[in-house]
Parts: C-alpha cells; sequence; structure tokens
C-alpha cells in the first residue's frame, strides 16, 4: 500500500480509529491527524510509526475476522442437520463488560472495542456468506446459572 493521505484515513476508518484516539496515541493533537489526512497539506504526512500501527492494527483485525469466521463456518458446518438460527455475535458495551462476561480465551486481555471491531467485521463476512446473524450483550457474568 503506497503511503498516500487517502490511504491512511482509509485505512484508520477501516479499523475503526478516530481521529481524536490517534492523536492520544501519539501524542499529538487531533488537529495534526487532520492535517496528516488532508490533501492540501503536503509538508504534515502522517508519520512512519502512526503507519506502521495501523498497517499492523490492519493486519490484526484481519487475522482474527477470519479466524472467527472460520471457527463459526466450521461450527455451522458441523451442526448442518439442527435448526437454522442466526448466529450470535456478542457485542460488549464497556471494557468491564468484556473482561466480567467473555468466556473466549483470545478475548482476555483484550481492549473491547478491538473485540467488536472483530465482530462488525465477521458481522460483514457472514452477511455476505449469507448466513443469518444477531448482536446480543452479555448480561450475565461466566458461570452464573
Amino acid at each position: 500500500m503506497q503511503k498516500t493521505k487517502a490511504n491512511f484515513r482509509a485505512l484508520r476508518e477501516m479499523i475503526g480509529y478516530t481521529q481524536l484516539e490517534l492523536a492520544d496515541m501519539f501524542g499529538v493533537s487531533a488537529y495534526s491527524v487532520k492535517r496528516w489526512e488532508r490533501p492540501d497539506r503536503v509538508q504534515n504526512n502522517p508519520p512512519d510509526e502512526a503507519w506502521d500501527f495501523l498497517v499492523s492494527e490492519f493486519a490484526r483485525l484481519c487475522k482474527a475476522t477470519c479466524d472467527s469466521v472460520d471457527a463459526i463456518m466450521k461450527r455451522l458446518e458441523e451442526k448442518a442437520d439442527e435448526v437454522d438460527e442466526p448466529v450470535v455475535l456478542t457485542y460488549y458495551r464497556t471494557q468491564k463488560d468484556l473482561d466480567n462476561f467473555s468466556d473466549i480465551p483470545s478475548h482476555k486481555n483484550q481492549d473491547y472495542l478491538f473485540v467488536n471491531r472483530v465482530t462488525r467485521a465477521v458481522a460483514t463476512m457472514l452477511y455476505d456468506l449469507d448466513v443469518s446473524f444477531e448482536f446480543v450483550y452479555k448480561t450475565e457474568p461466566i458461570g452464573l446459572e
């Protein structure tokens, strides 16, 4: 991918980061990130470390999404003869909800915003595969029954 301002912005938005979030991560103002993305500000290009971060996060998002979809499709194949119900995708309202309610090992020590980004990407892929799904919030801690 070429390091253009348009590619930088598109990558940031695909991953789901706001300009303010990126600014906080790199210790700059949100206005600086806006300048990185403005085509008329040739002298204000995004720094390499910001590019590296976005490319790395995009790769991590893609891998997590593909791994999740592969696992879902495998489960659907195993249950092919059972009632056709939508795939349930858990969506987290807060970091505390993820920490308290997730029983998925790969979610341990993850940021809930990243997990939700993966969930949205999974939903997009399931939609493309014509697999029905629904989002739910977990409302009770793991193991409470």
